[in-house]
C-alpha cells in the first residue's frame, strides 16, 4: 500500500521532529521487499521504475548482531543484488551504497595498519559477526557492478550517534544500549576497542553532498572519526556528564552484566560471551576521499557528541542522572 508506506516515512521523520508538511508533495513511497525477487514488485512496476528512476541510494538492511549469516543474506546481500539489477535496467543509474566500517574485520586486519578508502577489502573470517560479513558480500556485488560500467559509490560510516544538537537517536541502537547498560552496571569494560562517534546529521549531509556531486563514483568514502576514545577517555567523558563509572576487567564486567537480567544490554548478551573479548581492527581508516569530495566533513569531538547523546537519553527518561561504580580495575 503506497499510502501506508508513505505514512511510515512521515511517522519516522516526525518522531525525530524532522518532518516538514511541504515535503508531502515531493514524496512518493514505493512498497517493496528486499528479500524478494524484483523486490517483490510486479514486472510492470519494475519496468516502470527502471525507466523513471535516475539514481538509487541504498541504505536498507536487516541490522542484527546475533543472527546467523543465512538469516541476513536475503535482505542484505540478495536485496542489494536486486537493486543493482534495477540500477542497470533500461538505463544506467548512479548507485550509492551505505556499508559500514565493520567490513574491516580484526581477523583480516590483525595489525594497526592504515586502510585507504580505495584498498580492496580482505575477506572476513567465519567467526566475524554475520552482519559485517553480509555487508562485505554486498560491497563485493557493488564493486563487481562498477567493473561492468555502473556508477557506484560506497560509504563506510563508523558508529553513528544522535543528532549533533538535539541528541535524538534510536534508543535500541547498540551505542545507546551500551551507554545505558554501562551506567546501570556502574562499569565500563577495559578492552582495546576505540570508541568513535559521528552525529547522524553530519553523516547524512556528507552522503547527500557526495552523492549529488559529479566525479565521485568508483570510490569508497570513510565516514569515521579520526580521534576515538579509549575506555579511560570514555570514562572521563561520562564523568563530565555526571556519570561515575569504573573501568574494570572484561571478565568482571561480563560477570556483572550476566547478573543483571533487566540491564539494557541483556538482549545482546550473546555478543559478550567470548573469552578473550572480541577484537576489532585497531588501525586507522584514511578519510582522504571523503575530505576531497566534501571538505565540510568535520565531526565534533567524540566526548562532545557523547555528552549530547547522554543528555537526550536523560531527557527521554532512559538514563538515570547518576551511576556509581566501584574502584578502578
Amino acid at each position: 500500500d503506497p499510502a501506508a508506506a508513505g505514512e511510515r516515512v512521515r511517522e519516522a521523520l516526525a518522531k525525530y521532529d524532522l518532518w516538514r508538511p511541504e515535503w508531502a508533495a515531493r514524496l512518493r513511497a514505493e512498497p517493496a521487499d528486499l528479500t524478494a525477487p524484483r523486490l517483490g514488485l510486479s514486472q510492470a512496476r519494475w519496468d516502470a521504475l527502471a525507466l523513471e528512476v535516475e539514481a538509487i541510494l541504498h541504505c536498507g538492511a536487516l541490522v542484527h548482531f546475533a543472527q546467523p549469516y543465512e538469516a541476513l543474506r536475503a535482505a542484505n546481500v540478495d536485496g542489494t543484488l536486486e537493486l543493482l539489477r534495477l540500477a542497470g535496467a533500461v538505463r544506467r543509474k548512479r548507485f550509492d551504497f551505505i556499508s559500514t566500517k565493520g567490513v574491516f574485520s580484526a581477523s583480516a586486519y590483525p595489525g594497526d595498519e592504515t586502510i585507504a578508502e580505495d584498498d580492496a577489502v580482505r575477506r572476513p573470517s567465519a567467526d566475524t559477526l554475520s552482519y559485517q560479513r553480509s555487508k562485505w558480500a554486498a560491497e563485493r556485488l557493488c564493486w563487481a557492478a562498477g567493473a561492468r560500467g555502473l556508477d557506484v559509490a560506497i560509504y563506510r560510516p563508523g558508529r553513528i550517534g544522535g543528532h549533533s544538537r538535539s541528541g535524538q537517536q534510536n534508543p535500541d541502537d547498540l551505542l545507546c544500549r551500551f551507554l545505558i547498560g554501562c551506567a546501570q552496571l556502574g562499569a565500563l569494560p577495559d578492552i582495546d576497542v576505540p570508541v568513535e562517534v559521528t552525529p547522524v546529521d553530519h553523516v547524512a549531509a556528507t552522503v547527500a553532498r557526495i552523492a549529488a556531486a559529479p566525479g565521485t563514483c568508483g570510490r569508497a568514502y570513510h565516514l569515521v572519526h579520526t580521534a576515538p576514545l579509549d575506555p579511560l577517555g570514555v570514562r572521563r567523558a561520562l564523568a563530565a556528564c555526571g556519570l561515575e563509572v569504573a573501568v574494570v576487567g572484561w571478565r568482571r564486567w561480563r560477570e556483572q552484566l550476566f547478573t543483571q537480567p533487566t540491564n539494557a544490554l541483556t538482549p545482546l548478551r550473546g555478543l559478550f560471551t567470548a573469552e578473550p573479548p572480541p577484537r576489532v581492527h585497531e588501525g586507522r581508516l584514511a578519510t582522504a576521499n571523503t575530505l576531497a569530495a566534501d571538505p565540510r566533513w568535520s565531526p565534533p569531538p567524540v566526548a562532545e557528541q557523547l555528552a549530547v547523546n547522554l543528555d537526550y537519553l536523560r531527557r527521554a527518561g532512559l538514563l538515570a542522572h547518576d551511576a556509581r561504580g566501584g574502584a578502578d580495575r
